[in-house]
């Protein structure tokens, strides 16, 4: 995150820890409530002002050897803030019934309420909440920044020629190389998949985060493609035009990845010699409108397949998944895509389901199949049952 992004995030997630730390102390009747709130307050200042510094000033810093203190610093701060805000919306319930019990009248007497052994009792749980809280926080932002999890398809094909039974494709998108994930988890990643015996990686975007960062993601690369058969390709996601494209495109380049934007290639595997497969991938819209992105994905991929010798098995690379829609019109075999992050939150994708149509796993249409990656990292580092992953596509004949 990074500018008023984080900023807005920052001022969002702090300012419902506060309103949430006041409800919790007023629904617990406590002491010097008013103290304890303006004490909340401003320890949550300072958090939030923290996570701003080490976000926006990484690039100062991420090569000392200090940097993995500031970072588990940094999620600590994270922590704290979303467990708060995340109570926001229980507490302003309890707060609700509270008020009630409180001011409620029975034949116009006021109803009266001693601290009393139940009301302890309540108290000590009620300490449990936020406890609990942020247990499932601590343990989401944790797990989520270190595991990994290796996710393995098979797919059949009608179009697949039966000599190219068994490729293997390994997939890896948005890996957001950053303040929480460093060139070396893009090699552990890249391991990952090699280890599986892929034959070619593809990665469908945002890469890197960090512009301070982009020099060792290349030597990450350069120190990787040889263990893949058929290279290393690349599409364009929305980060590389937020930070620096230029940049990246000339490190993916040099570092001998193979870039993909609005083309494809005849891919010759070299495990199946005299076969072939057409590799494409598409640039990323930034279209205002549903309709304008829509008119501009159907020409983006009308752009990458147009090179395409006719009736050959086509695997498109696009980063947002809405391209699985124009790819199987076009007839294209396999849609490989990111962009979503799966949610991050399992208990979130209802609510992200309204904005991505394809959020997570594996879909159809007809004889397509698209593919959309949880991420292999993250800008966020928070995940609750939506871990990241590298995939190991199998492709088989039917």
């Amino acid at each position: 995150m990074k500018g008023w992004f984080l900023v807005l995030f920052l001022i969002i997630t702090a300012g419902g820890s506060v309103l949430s730390a006041a409800a919790f102390f007023y629904i617990a009747k406590s002491q010097s409530k008013f103290v304890k709130i303006l004490v909340f307050a401003l320890c949550t200042l300072v958090i939030a002002i923290g996570v701003r510094f080490y976000e926006e000033t990484y690039y100062s810093f991420y090569d000392m050897s200090y940097i993995k203190g500031l970072q588990y610093a940094a999620m600590a701060g994270l922590d704290w803030l979303i467990t708060w805000f995340a109570l926001l919306p229980l507490v302003i319930v309890g707060t609700a019934v509270a008020f009630i019990k409180r001011h409620g009248k029975r034949g116009g007497v006021h109803k009266v309420h001693s601290v009393d052994t139940g009301r302890r009792r309540f108290l000590k749980r009620a300490v449990l909440v936020p406890v609990g809280a942020g247990l499932v926080t601590t343990f989401g932002l944790t797990d989520g920044n270190a595991c990994v999890v290796t996710e393995r398809q098979t797919l059949t094909f009608k179009s697949l020629p039966a000599e190219l039974d068994g490729y293997i494709i390994g997939h890896i998108s948005d890996m957001h190389v950053g303040v929480f994930l460093g060139p070396d988890d893009l090699g552990r990643a890249i391991d990952k998949v090699a280890e599986n015996n892929a034959d070619i990686l593809v990665i469908t975007g945002d890469l890197a985060d960090e512009m301070c960062l982009v020099p060792e993601c290349g030597d990450v690369l350069a120190g990787k493609v040889s263990r893949f058969r058929d290279g290393i390709y690349f599409c364009y996601g929305n980060h590389e035009y937020f930070h620096d494209v230029q940049y990246v495109t000339t490190m993916l380049k040099n570092a001998g990845v193979h870039i993909l934007r609005n083309e494809g290639v005849v891919v010759r595997p070299q495990r199946f010699p005299g076969q072939a497969f057409f590799l494409a991938a598409t640039d990323y819209s930034f279209a205002k409108t549903r309709e304008a992105f829509e008119r501009q994905a159907k020409e983006f991929t009308k752009q990458a397949l147009r090179g395409r010798p006719q009736d050959m098995f086509a695997v498109l690379l696009a980063h947002h998944p809405d391209f699985f829609d124009p790819a199987a019109v076009a007839g294209v075999s396999l849609v490989l895509s990111g962009h979503t992050h799966g949610g991050q939150l399992v208990f979130a994708a209802p609510v992200a389901s309204l904005k991505y149509a394809y959020l997570r796993g594996l879909y159809r249409q007809g004889d397509t199949y698209c593919y959309v990656n949880r991420g292999t990292g993250h800008w966020l580092p928070l995940r609750i049952g939506c871990s990241r992953e590298i995939t190991i596509h199998t492709l088989h004949t039917v």
